[in-house]
């Protein structure tokens, strides 16, 4: 493995919407979003992701797996907690739409840098 994060964030355990919503955000910029079970992570990867977006149950239930990944690395961590059912899904939609847009222009920005030291 590199130690240099790759232009892809990963939707571990992630509802379909909230997959759908960060595909529609990175549709604009550089980045690969990818859905996949905890499974995936054991395999390991050429390049580590940019990030590891996942669901707090999923988090919980395997967290070695995820801590193992982010912990010496370049891969940021970024733990969801389930909406609550009596939340507004407006004001979901629109705080996931925000989080995903910080998380991918970022990857995004990581990408052009490392584009840009290392020109081919």
């Amino acid at each position: 493995m590199s130690d240099r994060a790759d232009s892809l964030v990963l939707l571990v355990g992630c509802p379909e919407g909230l997959v759908a919503t960060w595909r529609d955000v990175a549709e604009r910029l550089s980045v690969t979003v990818q859905a996949c079970e905890p499974s995936v992570l054991r395999r390991g990867f050429r390049r580590p992701p940019f990030a590891i977006v996942v669901m707090e149950d999923q988090y919980r239930a395997e967290p070695g797996i995820f801590d193992t990944l982010t912990g010496d690395g370049p891969t940021s961590l970024v733990r969801l907690e389930s909406a609550p059912a009596e939340s507004a899904p407006d004001a979901q939609e629109s705080a996931q739409r925000l989080l995903a847009e910080a998380v991918l222009e970022a990857a995004q920005e990581l990408t052009e840098s490392n584009a840009a030291s290392f020109p081919g």
